[in-house]
């Protein structure tokens, strides 16, 4: 995010996610026997939200 708004622990969910998708709108998932393509599109968002938090965490825990 060049814009730095996901470095913002007090961005509102609604942004986040917005910021998030435009940023993995740029990817292109494979299509498998193991997954489809629009399954894997879709759990690149709950990813990136579970690293975001993780680490928003550790910035935090580093900040004392």
């Amino acid at each position: 995010d060049e814009s730095g708004e996901l470095g913002r622990s007090d961005l509102p969910d609604a942004q986040r996610d917005a910021l998030l998708q435009s940023l993995i709108e740029n990817t292109r998932p494979i299509s498998d026997v193991r997954s489809g393509r629009e399954y894997r599109q879709a759990m690149l968002l709950t990813i990136a939200r579970r690293v975001l938090r993780q680490a928003q965490a550790r910035r935090q825990a580093q900040a004392g």
